[in-house]
């Protein structure tokens, strides 16, 4: 005989015990599952972070074009629609339009939050069409989205840079006007049109940051932070800070002040 009971036994021993046993498996099923628990809010806390950084790169790059038009427009801010003789079918081109075509790329990619489904707020839960594409304002394609609303209580000027044209939109007010231009928001994270004011609908206003708690916003000295609910908007009263962000002035309730 080639082999004895006890090395038949010992063989069988071994053939049966060569995969693993229900609870073994549960175990590691258990293991994993708590293992993937534990790393996705890791990994969605890094992905949200990512985002972020991109999208105040993106506010930095833009805030590097307001710079460059404001010196070289004798000091005025960058108005929300160019003045002039466009084609009927393109219109007034809108700042996200020409400001990065004059001084970054024709595309205005800059303009785009990583973290925006580009989606423009109905109603509180629902979304409509998306906020683009536009033609660009040096090319043919039609290709610009917009992620950022300019702030529309800027302090304005009281002689117009355009007179025969008494809307705002085509006329800025002077950057120095702004007394504090370290704490005054020129851009920030919008749901809906691309210039906002403090008095619109909540829901305008996009918080995709900080676990949708908070938005990116660029100041007017060229810094880029991001911003709460809270410290956006009044709960009860206007405070100095929250004027400065609005207004540009500590002092000012509107820009009918200026």
């Amino acid at each position: 005989m080639c082999c004895s009971k006890l090395q038949l036994g010992s063989w069988a021993w071994r053939k049966k015990r060569s995969g693993f046993t229900l609870v073994e498996l549960l175990v590691v099923i258990g293991i994993i599952t708590v293992l993937i628990g534990v790393l996705l809010p890791v990994l969605s806390k890094a992905r949200d972070a990512a985002l972020t950084a991109q999208c105040m790169s993106n506010m930095r790059q833009d805030g590097v074009a307001v710079d460059q038009y404001i010196d070289d427009s004798h000091g005025f801010l960058p108005p929300y629609l160019l003045e002039g003789n466009y084609p009927a079918s393109s219109g007034n081109p809108y700042i996200f339009r020409w400001l990065t075509s004059m001084y970054q790329t024709a595309n205005a990619r800059t303009w785009i939050c990583p973290a925006d489904n580009l989606q423009i707020t109905v109603l509180p839960g629902e979304v409509g069409p998306q906020r683009g594409p536009y033609q660009e304002f040096t090319g043919t394609q039609t290709d610009v989205y917009y992620s950022y609303a300019v702030n529309g209580d800027q302090p304005l000027s009281k002689n117009l840079l355009y007179p025969a044209t008494n809307s705002s939109y085509f006329n800025p007010g002077l950057a120095l006007k702004v007394q504090h231009s370290s704490s005054f928001m020129f851009l920030f994270e919008t749901n809906e049109d691309a210039l906002q004011t403090y008095s619109q609908p909540s829901n305008y206003f996009r918080f995709n940051h900080r676990g949708n708690t908070a938005m990116n916003v660029l100041f007017l000295d060229g810094h880029v932070d991001s911003l709460t609910f809270s410290q956006m908007f009044p709960n009860s009263q206007w405070t100095s800070d929250l004027r400065s962000l609005w207004f540009g002035s500590d002092t000012a309730t509107s820009q009918l002040l200026f």
